[in-house]
C-alpha cells in the first residue's frame, strides 16, 4: 500500500519521445540496477562503516542507501525525456550529428544514474581530509573506483561538501556510487538551507530571486572548512543545482532585456520577413531550465571556468528566424548583415547548411548565424518560405521516429525520408557557396 501511495503521488513522467514499451523497459532496468546495488551493498558498506568508526565518523541516512523502485523509474524516464528533447532542439538548429547522441535508455542511464546505492560519510573537521583520501585508497583497493569528484568547499557560493561517484567493475555489470561526504556543519547545513533552496526554485520575482541566492550563500559562509582539502582534486565538474539555476536565471532575465530592444529593431528592419512562429515567446527565447541544462553540459566540459563565463558562451539564448524569397535570398542576407552592423550587432558565427546534393546535409537546409548585441549572443536562423515550412511543419514527426528508431536499419530508412522532403526545395542561387566574411561584392559573376 505504501508503494501504491508513493507511485500515486509521483506518477512516472510521460512524452511523445518515450514509447510505451520504454517505460516497462526503464522499469525492468530500475529492477535489474537495485539488484545489483544489493549485491554489492554488503562489502561497500562493511568497508565505510570500518573507516568512519576509526575516523570518529557516522554514516547519515544508512537505511536509504538504496534508491527505491518508484524513484529510479522516474529519474531514468525524466533523464531519457530531458536528453531527447535536448537532441529534438538541435536538430531544429541544424546539427546534423545530433543523431549520435545519447539516445537508448541503457546509454542514458550508463551515463547518468550514479545514486542507485548512496551514502553520506560524516567525518570530523579535524581529520576530514585524511580520512576522505583514506576512503578512496580503500575503495579503489577493493576494485571501486573513482568515476568523480565535485569538491565543492571553495569558498563563495552556497554548498560546502564534497560529492563523488564510483564505479564497481568486479561483476557481471558495472554497478554505480554515490558517495556525499561532509564535515557535521556542513551536512547540518546542507539539510536547514533546503528550505532557501525551495523558495529560491519557485520565486518568480526576479529582484526577490537574487536576494534569495545572496541569502543562500550568506547562509554558508560561517561553515567552517576542513584543513588542506582543496588539495583533493576536482575530476569533473558539476555545479551544485542552485548555483546552475541562479546562473540561469541571470541569463534568461539578461536575454529578456536585449530582447526588449532587438524585436522592435528586427521587425522595423524586416517586417513581415520575420517569422510569426518566432515571434512567439516560447520559440524566440530559450526556457530557464534549458539554459541550466545547458550550462551544467558547457561546466562538465570545462571544469575550470566559472559557471558565469560559461553562460555567455550561450549562442541562443534569444533567436529569430527570418524569411526571404529564394529568388533573391542570398543578396537579402548579404544585405541584412550589413544593415546590423550599422546598428552595432556584429556577426560573430555562421553555418551554411545549404547543399544541392543533400549528400552532407539531410536533416536541414538554410544559413544559422549568430550575433552579438551590447556583450549578448543571439542567433537568427535565414530560411526561405519552403526550407522553413519543411524544417517547421514536416520534420518534427521524423525526428520523433529517429528518436525511437530500433537499429541502424530503421534509422537509415528515415533519414531517406528526411532527403525525401528537402528534395523539391529550391537551393537559392549563390547560397551554398556563401561564407565569412561576405561583402555585398560577390565575386565570380555576382548574385
Amino acid at each position: 500500500w505504501v508503494s501504491m501511495a508513493t507511485a500515486l503521488a509521483n506518477p512516472l513522467p510521460q512524452s511523445k519521445l518515450v514509447g510505451p514499451g520504454e517505460v516497462e523497459k526503464a522499469g525492468l532496468i530500475a529492477d535489474d540496477l537495485i539488484r545489483q546495488a544489493n549485491q554489492l551493498e554488503p562489502l561497500v558498506s562493511q568497508k565505510l562503516i570500518e573507516i568512519v568508526n576509526t575516523a570518529n565518523g557516522k554514516l547519515e541516512g544508512f537505511d536509504f542507501r538504496i534508491k527505491s523502485k518508484n524513484s529510479l523509474h522516474r529519474k531514468i524516464l525524466s533523464l531519457t525525456i530531458e536528453e531527447r528533447e535536448e537532441r529534438v532542439s538541435q536538430w531544429h538548429k541544424g546539427n546534423i550529428s545530433a543523431h549520435k547522441s545519447l539516445q537508448s535508455l541503457e546509454e542514458i542511464v550508463d551515463r547518468f544514474i550514479r545514486d542507485v546505492l548512496r551514502y553520506t560519510v560524516i567525518f570530523p573537521l579535524e581529520n576530514y581530509t585524511e580520512s576522505t583520501e583514506k576512503t578512496f585508497e580503500v575503495l579503489e583497493s577493493n576494485n571501486i573506483k573513482k568515476k568523480n569528484v565535485r569538491n565543492y568547499w571553495e569558498e563563495g557560493d552556497e554548498y560546502q561538501g564534497l560529492n563523488s561517484n564510483f564505479i564497481y567493475s568486479g561483476g557481471k555489470n558495472p554497478v554505480c556510487i554515490e558517495i556525499q561526504f561532509h564535515t557535521q556543519e556542513s551536512f547540518q547545513n546542507k539539510t536547514d538551507s533546503h528550505e532557501i533552496y525551495e523558495r529560491f526554485r519557485v520565486e518568480l520575482d526576479p529582484a526577490k530571486k537574487i536576494e534569495i541566492h545572496k541569502e543562500a550563500v550568506l547562509f554558508c559562509a560561517d561553515v567552517k572548512i576542513p584543513p588542506n582539502v582543496l588539495r583533493i582534486p576536482v575530476l569533473t565538474s558539476k555545479p551544485s543545482p542552485i548555483t546552475a539555476q541562479f546562473v540561469a536565471f541571470t541569463v534568461r532575465r539578461r536575454a529578456e532585456e536585449v530582447d526588449k530592444i532587438l524585436t522592435p529593431l528586427l521587425i522595423d528592419m524586416f517586417g513581415d520577413a520575420v517569422a510569426k512562429l518566432g515571434l512567439e515567446d516560447r520559440h524566440r527565447l530559450k526556457s530557464e531550465s534549458k539554459i541550466e541544462h545547458r550550462i551544467v553540459q558547457l561546466a562538465k566540459e570545462n571544469p575550470k571556468e566559472k559557471l558565469e563565463s560559461l553562460g555567455k558562451q550561450i549562442q541562443d539564448t534569444v533567436r529569430y528566424t527570418i524569411l526571404f524569397s529564394v529568388e533573391n535570398y542570398t543578396e537579402k542576407i548579404v544585405d541584412s548583415v550589413e544593415r546590423l552592423r550599422e546598428k552595432s550587432i556584429d556577426i560573430v558565427g555562421f553555418e551554411n547548411w545549404w547543399d544541392e546534393s543533400l549528400e552532407h546535409h539531410e536533416l536541414l537546409q538554410g544559413i544559422e548565424t549568430v550575433f552579438t548585441f551590447d556583450g549578448t549572443k543571439f542567433e537568427i536562423q535565414f530560411h526561405t518560405p519552403e526550407s522553413y515550412e519543411v524544417k517547421e511543419e514536416k520534420l518534427d514527426d521524423l525526428v520523433d521516429q529517429l528518436n525511437l528508431a530500433k537499429n541502424d536499419e530503421e534509422k537509415t530508412a528515415i533519414f531517406e525520408k528526411m532527403k525525401d522532403l528537402w528534395t523539391n526545395v529550391p537551393v537559392p542561387l549563390g547560397s551554398p557557396s556563401l561564407t565569412l566574411p561576405f561583402t555585398r561584392k560577390i565575386e565570380e559573376g555576382g548574385l
